[in-house]
């Protein structure tokens, strides 16, 4: 799986998510990495979205089959709390936490069959993900952040 076949795979289930309702016209998957969370933040009303820093990866040794790439995905959903209102920043984190739950049965749902013609299989480890609540971020952004590993042959 490439970088923008993820990136792609991301849009898809933020399209059919309830709480984010991607669309062309109103985005709410952001690739971008942390020099450029406040920018993008900055301007997006009170909704929630997915921050998507492209991922890092390293190979690592699979016995016979060769080095396979182990890709470090990491996805942040946010979304605006004024500042003291406590009760709305609960809701925020539970609404998120929410999202990225979603997320995870949908990748998980997804390596076992391929959903979307075009995208290469998806080799989520459903056992690395590990999720927290993550702010302030920018301007009073609160949420949760997911860490997971995608693996992938090295195509040389």
């Amino acid at each position: 799986m490439t970088l923008l076949e993820y990136n792609e795979l991301i849009k898809i289930f933020a399209a059919q998510d309830p709480d984010l309702m991607h669309t062309e016209e109103q985005p709410a998957v952001f690739c971008c990495g942390a020099d450029e969370v406040a920018a993008v933040l900055r301007d997006i009303a009170e909704r929630m979205v997915l921050l998507l820093p492209p991922y890092a990866k390293i190979p690592r040794d699979n016995a016979a089959m060769g080095n396979m790439w182990f890709k470090q995905g990491l996805v942040i959903a946010l979304e605006f709390v004024p500042v003291d209102d406590s009760a709305k920043k609960l809701k925020v984190l539970d609404k998120a936490e929410q999202v990225l739950d979603r997320l995870y049965k949908f990748l998980n749902d997804y390596r076992r069959q391929p959903l979307v013609p075009g995208i290469s299989p998806l080799a989520f480890d459903p056992k690395t993900w590990e999720s927290d609540s993550v702010g302030p971020i920018a301007e009073n952004h609160f949420g949760y952040s997911a860490e997971f590993v995608l693996r992938d042959g090295i195509r040389l």
